[in-house]
């Protein structure tokens, strides 16, 4: 197992040397990628061979905490459906206060209004009676 591992690290040695070779021409990008691309190769292929589990085992934990993490989510979205509808209903019986008190205070100038009507239309008439 020990002698797979020095193979891997040698190649990558390699590797590295031949990217750190490579003429600059087109500004990098591509040694970069290929960097990169080769990299991840290598890591996944470094990850799975030193995993202490086998793959059955490691697809077992990724199904079980797929599972957790959607329960999870579930639960958050309850309880934030939960919470909106609360603030809803808040929002809505502080609406329904504030209409109900704009229409009594329409009503009341609206009576004002009314009165003080009839209290002008009380002093013209007796003015144009003079007349």
């Amino acid at each position: 197992m020990a002698t797979r591992a020095e193979e891997l690290r040698e190649q990558l040695a390699q590797l590295q040397e031949q990217l750190t070779e490579r003429d600059s021409s087109d500004g990098g990008m591509g040694g970069f990628l290929v960097g990169l691309i080769l990299g991840l190769a290598i890591g996944a292929a470094l990850a799975l061979f030193f995993s202490p589990q086998s793959g059955e085992q490691t697809r077992e934990q990724v199904r079980e905490a797929s599972i957790e993490l959607k329960d999870r989510a579930s639960q958050a979205a309850g309880q934030a459906r939960e919470q909106a509808q609360g603030t809803i209903g808040q929002v809505k019986e502080r609406a329904q206060s504030l209409t109900d008190s704009a229409k009594d205070q329409e009503q009341s100038i609206s009576t004002r209004l009314g009165n003080r009507a009839e209290e002008v239309k009380e002093d013209v008439t007796p003015q144009q009676a003079q007349a």
